[in-house]
């Protein structure tokens, strides 16, 4: 059909889309496009706050639930019997056998080992602790004190490392006071710087050659002042240090111990021999016989008197005696109350002042007991 109408299909078609054109274009499509556009934005936000009150809601309800999850765990652990002190005790007690006792010491062993070694390489001391904890710890233990004098002090608790002097410094020590006792110093003051000395060696376990000699030089410093009580605690530990091997002046000790046991024994033996040997007697022996001469040749006068009859001339009185001059003779036997005629000693005469010398003597001491004490 040519130059008809279009069918009326096509006519509707073409209505709605000029309509929809129309509609698009117009001031009123504008304002409800942009009114749907609004009224999605607004459901994304409330949709997000919704997520966002569930999620708290639900992290506020779990931790409501582990509260009351850890209360009940509580409630039950305390509602559990405490163990008695009898059972504690048995469990305390269980026996062990051999195989565990001595694993568990060698691994307390190789702790100790391997901390040792460890602080060794490291370079660590700890100044703080005891030489006794120390030695537990590393099995040898020294001082770390740099204090060439110090004070000797009776120990009244265990010393500790920052006290006691080391091997080398304790060297220093014993050098400083042989010089100054050769420029002069007090004995008093030598005396506490040895003993200060002997001290630090004995806490620390150190018996050298060092050590013997820190302990001769005391007892010769001691023979030369006749402090014979410190040279025979010197004396006596220098034996045992000889005894277990340490090389030291042996000769010497030994002579000093014959001469000291001759000249303070109740028997004085041989005494023209002793005092004949004084003359060349080498190192602190003279000085060891001059501070005995005086006992001994009291022993010789007595023995004299006893021992001869009528007399003895003077001058072979002053050899026995160890006199280099006659008129030092004279003067010890006048002292005693000798009776010397014509140069030689009177032995009647002089037994009987003896006598009345020895009889005045023991007088006086009862009288001292008799008077009353104040």
């Amino acid at each position: 059909m040519s130059g008809g109408k279009p069918s009326p299909a096509k006519a509707a078609a073409k209505r709605k889309a000029a309509a929809a054109a129309a509609a698009a274009g117009s001031p009123g499509g504008a304002k409800k496009n942009k009114l749907e556009k609004g009224i999605g934005s607004l459901l994304a936000r409330l949709e997000a706050s919704n997520a966002s009150f569930l999620q708290a809601a639900a992290a506020t309800s779990m931790q409501t639930q582990l509260a009351k999850v850890t209360a009940a765990a509580l409630a039950e652990e305390a509602a559990r019997p405490t163990p008695s002190l009898a059972s504690l005790a048995s469990l305390a007690s269980l026996p062990l056998n051999a195989a565990e006792l001595a694993r568990r010491r060698d691994r307390r062993e190789r702790f100790q080992a391997e901390k040792a070694a460890a602080a060794a390489a490291a370079g660590v001391r700890d100044s703080n602790k005891t030489l006794v904890a120390l030695r537990s710890e590393q099995g040898v233990a020294h001082g770390n004190s740099t204090q060439v004098e110090k004070e000797y002090l009776r120990l009244t608790s265990l010393p500790s490392a920052a006290d006691v002097r080391p091997p080398e410094v304790l060297a220093q020590a014993l050098e400083l006071v042989k010089r100054r006792w050769t420029e002069g110093c007090e004995y008093k003051y030598a005396c506490d710087q040895l003993k200060s000395i002997r001290q630090d060696l004995t806490v620390q376990h150190i018996r050298s050659r060092f050590t013997a000699q820190v302990y001769e030089t005391h007892a010769r410093i001691a023979i030369e002042v006749a402090d014979w009580a410190e040279y025979r605690q010197c004396h006596s530990v220098l034996q045992q240090l000889y005894g277990d091997g340490i090389e030291g002046e042996q000769r010497e000790f030994a002579a000093y111990g014959l001469l000291y046991a001759a000249a303070s024994g109740a028997q004085a033996g041989n005494v023209v021999r002793f005092l004949r040997l004084y003359e060349g007697a080498p190192r602190m022996a003279p000085y060891l016989m001059d501070l005995l001469l005086g006992a001994l040749r009291r022993r010789a006068y007595s023995t004299v008197l006893s021992s001869f009859q009528p007399s003895v001339p003077l001058a072979s009185l002053s050899g026995w005696f160890g006199f280099s001059k006659r008129k030092e003779a004279v003067a010890f036997l006048r002292e005693r109350g000798a009776v010397i005629v014509e140069g030689c000693l009177d032995i009647k005469q002089s037994r009987a002042a003896a006598a009345r010398l020895a009889a005045a003597a023991e007088a006086a001491a009862q009288q001292e007991q008799l008077l009353p004490r104040r």
